[in-house]
């Protein structure tokens, strides 16, 4: 999946570890999992060469990076619809948090593609690419659970039907650039149904999609068939009409795809060796940093934004090579320049702005400590040992989710939400170590 950054990590704060955590875990049956030790956190590691989220397939699709066949999208809702049909009857467990970003999509290429061809030797790491191609679901994951991270979320399968229809909707919808009639009577389909609260039914909406995919696509070849038929929904609100079905292939812009390919492909692995940390020398520091406390967190705050830089940088190529292939241009060699020209003015106003911004806050984060120890100190005479370093390791984690989120015109936001739930963190903590003095000196007195 090129243009993508090498990796998409996914970490999750746990608040709870029990039998229904155990249950989902054994679920999901997440081989990317790399949190061995579970105590307060989740952390996931999808290669960007196997696996991609929906946000991330829906901002390609959008943006005309990426070519994949209308079959194939319909294939894909219906095995996210399958899966959480799964969830709820399986493990009778309701997921909370189902947008795209959680919705994780490991696929697997077919090698007899026609296109494989025009491929380098290295065809595994390519799943999705400019070009159409056959390709194979292994799995869906899904994560953020909101049970893992609120104790007092309460079980809703309802809310996850009204989410995954809107995932599903927001999906289909970023083809809204192709006329497909097809397209579009399953977009109102769902949101007519998405409407009617009393007949709200994740097995008749599977059913529906399934019929579809059964009808229109041919799954050899996972594309819409093309022909018209006379179509009665499930859902009565919407009409029956005469539905027309067409893969509406443009293949003049295509073969420009099929041109340019093995280009394109060189030029986005050029960016994707390309070492940010060499910008700030922590290539220096890297084989030292694990010696040295303070600088071994600094480089966890780094590595934070050179993640979102390599999020950044895949949107800009994107959207600059999304644009070339719908159109005549033909000046590939102006457009690469562009592409590095844009890249690295947004890779400096990250680094020297941004990063710089959230390490001042770290710095000052045993300010957060200082307010609560002043305020426990004005009202108890307890001895109580206060942790500064417990202060960053919350900053670095709270920053580490938080920045999933990362908008470059909101900053101060990122900023103000993570001192806030460090703050919140902390006072958590220090309630509990109150509670036990007061206890001690209950028991003491008695």
């Amino acid at each position: 999946m090129k243009g993508w950054q090498n990796q998409l990590d996914i970490i999750q704060k746990l608040k709870r570890n029990d039998d229904q955590v155990q249950k989902i875990k054994q679920f999901e049956n997440n081989e990317y999992l790399t949190t061995l030790q579970i105590n307060d956190h989740l952390k996931y590691v999808f290669p960007q060469s196997q696996c991609l989220s929906m946000a991330q397939l829906i901002e390609s699709i959008k943006y005309n990076f990426i070519k994949i066949y209308k079959g194939q999208l319909l294939i894909i809702v219906q095995q996210i619809l399958e899966h959480l049909q799964k969830l709820h009857q399986n493990i009778q467990i309701s997921h909370g948090r189902l947008l795209p970003k959680n919705i994780i999509i490991k696929l697997k290429n077919d090698q007899r593609s026609e296109f494989a061809i025009l491929k380098s030797k290295n065809t595994t790491n390519n799943k999705l690419t400019i070009l159409h191609t056959k390709f194979f679901i292994e799995q869906i994951y899904f994560v953020n659970y909101r049970l893992i991270d609120d104790i007092n979320y309460q079980i809703n399968c309802l809310q996850d039907i009204d989410d995954i229809l809107d995932c599903s909707i927001e999906l289909i919808e970023a083809f809204k650039y192709q006329k497909c009639e097809l397209l579009q009577f399953i977009v109102n389909t769902l949101k007519e149904y998405k409407k009617d609260q009393f007949k709200k039914d994740l097995i008749v909406i599977v059913q529906f999609i399934q019929d579809q995919n059964y009808i229109y696509i041919d799954n050899k070849k996972q594309r819409i068939k093309n022909f018209e038929k006379q179509k009665t929904p499930i859902i009565k609100q919407v009409n029956p009409k005469t539905i027309k079905c067409i893969e509406d292939e443009k293949y003049g812009i295509l073969s420009k795809r099929q041109r340019v390919y093995t280009l394109i492909q060189n030029h986005i692995q050029l960016f994707q060796t390309y070492d940010i940390s060499k910008e700030f020398s922590y290539h220096k520091q890297f084989d030292q940093a694990e010696n040295d406390k303070d600088n071994f967190e600094e480089l966890k705050i780094f590595l934070v934004f050179e993640s979102i830089i390599k999020q950044q940088q895949m949107r800009i190529i994107w959207d600059k090579y999304g644009a070339f292939f719908e159109s005549w241009d033909q000046d590939l060699e102006k457009l690469n320049q562009e592409i590095v020209r844009q890249t690295d003015q947004n890779n400096q106003q990250i680094l020297k702005t941004h990063f710089f911004q959230v390490l001042q806050e770290f710095n000052n984060v045993y300010q957060i400590t200082d307010e609560i120890k002043n305020h426990i100190e004005k009202i108890y005479k307890f001895n109580i040992e206060y942790d500064y370093q417990k202060a960053k390791d919350i900053f670095i984690l709270e920053l580490q989710i938080q920045a999933q989120n990362f908008d470059s015109k909101n900053i101060q936001i990122l900023i103000d939400q993570v001192k806030s739930n460090v703050k919140l963190e902390l006072q958590e903590y220090y309630n509990v170590i109150l509670m036990i003095e007061v206890l001690n000196l209950i028991s003491d007195l008695i």
